[in-house]
């Protein structure tokens, strides 16, 4: 439920009306918006990233997605940042913990081309057609991405290949010469090093879920304070699949934080 929108507009002024209609769906209900960023690349390759909107929600991803977003397109870059502030590398690292496809971010940067306007939302929606009907009326091009659980599964699964390398290193090592060991005691610490790596990285992400699992559900509260019935019911809905999704996403991390925990080297 929880995607990241990309909107392809002709220009800013569209790209502004885009952003209202997106603001009014999320008063209406009809969608849940927890961050918003502009980005426009001029005639001259210039790209600027103009606008940030926020519903206080740590990891939101919208600037990072937007950064990512000039770093393929490339030129020169300025950044006027608003609420979350902070510098936009525009890297496929910056973006991979987002849970987006490479794919996704080359079929966004194809279709910004020189001119146009790029509105960058993460959003939570029960329906596509509320965003592409109102999307379509101002001649917009609506491109999605799920926001996927790959980057939980990445962590488990790299844990699960550091301890299987660190425990072929040891068991090679019981058979060597003691010249051979000293070779192989230098991958011996590499590879704990890097386990360390990965089980900080794994509580990091734990940590990085569970705050903005806890501002979403804020951001859906705040929402559902002032909803109307039909739109309760879809909010309601919302917070139920946010606490799903982060029980999923918790659950492959902290598969991966116990196989570094099993590791007896």
């Amino acid at each position: 439920m929880n995607k990241f929108v990309v909107v392809i507009l002709s220009n800013e002024a569209k790209a502004n009306e885009a952003a209202d209609v997106l603001h009014s769906l999320h008063r209406n209900g009809s969608l849940t918006l927890y961050g918003l960023a502009i980005a426009r690349k001029a005639d001259d390759g210039d790209v600027t990233v103009v606008e940030q909107h926020s519903e206080g929600v740590p990891g939101a991803g919208v600037g990072a997605l937007a950064g990512a977003l000039v770093g393929l397109i490339g030129g020169p870059v300025t950044a006027l940042l608003g609420a979350a502030g902070g510098a936009w590398i525009g890297t496929w690292r910056d973006v991979e913990h987002l849970g987006i496809s490479a794919e996704f971010l080359d079929e966004v940067a194809n279709a910004l081309a020189p001119g146009v306007t790029a509105l960058v939302a993460d959003v939570s929606e029960d329906r596509v057609a509320f965003v592409d009907e109102q999307m379509e009326r101002l001649g917009g091009v609506v491109l999605r991405e799920w926001q996927s659980e790959l980057p939980e599964m990445r962590l488990a699964t790299e844990a699960a290949a550091r301890k299987t390398e660190l425990e072929h290193l040891v068991a090679e090592r019981r058979d060597a010469t003691p010249k051979r060991q000293e070779v192989i005691d230098v991958h011996i610490d590499k590879a704990k090093a890097r386990l360390r790596q990965t089980a900080e990285q794994a509580s990091a992400k734990l940590d990085e879920l569970d705050a903005s699992t806890e501002a979403r559900i804020d951001a859906l509260r705040r929402q559902l304070d002032s909803a109307g019935a039909t739109a309760r019911a879809a909010i309601e809905r919302r917070i139920d699949e946010t606490r799903r999704q982060h029980d999923r996403r918790a659950a492959l991390v902290r598969q991966a934080l116990r196989i570094v925990d099993e590791v007896r080297v």
